[in-house]
């Protein structure tokens, strides 16, 4: 299992990597439509998490950061969410 997700995690990367440059690319061209550039605008915040989280699981795997470091990284990033609004408050 864990050579399967070693090996996959490059893919996820570059297919990540990938949606985020089309869809700035893409941007632009939805700029004079309000609807569509919300809708643009919250997938490039989406892939840019999802950019965020893999990079930590990969430094993590590498052994770059430590399992705690890991763990306050994805604390800090929550707390940062939850201040903008793109995750609910703790209960």
């Amino acid at each position: 299992m864990g050579k399967y997700q070693a090996m996959d995690r490059p893919v996820l990367v570059t297919d990540v990597d990938r949606e985020l440059d089309d869809a700035l690319s893409t941007l632009w061209l939805v700029r004079g439509n309000e609807q569509l550039s919300t809708r643009l605008f919250d997938q490039v915040v989406d892939l840019l998490l999802e950019r965020i989280l893999l990079g930590l699981r990969t430094e993590l795997v590498a052994g770059e950061l430590t399992a705690n470091t890991f763990a306050t990284e994805l604390a800090t990033l929550a707390d940062q969410c939850r201040s903008v609004g793109l995750l609910a408050p703790e209960q």
